[in-house]
């Protein structure tokens, strides 16, 4: 088993592979910066995942993180927003709804007559 890996040398498949006991955070002289490279993503997630394992995280510190992550992640892997129609079938698919039909405004449904 090994012991200390330093973040980012490895990704988080390998080290579950390896059995590695703990993750060190980024060098303490290394600066907050904006995530530019998968690499430094991958790195901040692990150190995410290692600030939330603690019993009591720091919230400023993870906040401060998970921002970096998201700001870099947006830019990078975008979620396109659904089409509407799309978005309620798969709603209505999930909650195994039938097709509704529209009824006109002013037109009383069959059942209520």
């Amino acid at each position: 088993m090994i012991g200390i890996i330093p973040v980012g040398l490895i990704s988080h498949a390998d080290y579950d592979k390896i059995g590695a006991t703990k993750i060190l955070p980024p060098h303490p002289a290394t600066k907050v910066k904006v995530l530019k490279t998968d690499r430094e993503d991958k790195t901040a997630l692990a150190y995410i995942e290692r600030i939330m394992d603690q019993p009591s995280p720091d919230e400023a510190e993870l906040d401060l993180w998970a921002l970096l992550v998201e700001n870099y992640e947006g830019k990078y892997f975008p979620i396109a927003k659904p089409d509407p129609v799309e978005a309620i079938r798969f709603r209505s698919n999930r909650r195994h709804l039938h097709e509704i039909t529209a009824i006109p405004k002013g037109v009383e449904p069959a059942h209520r007559r």
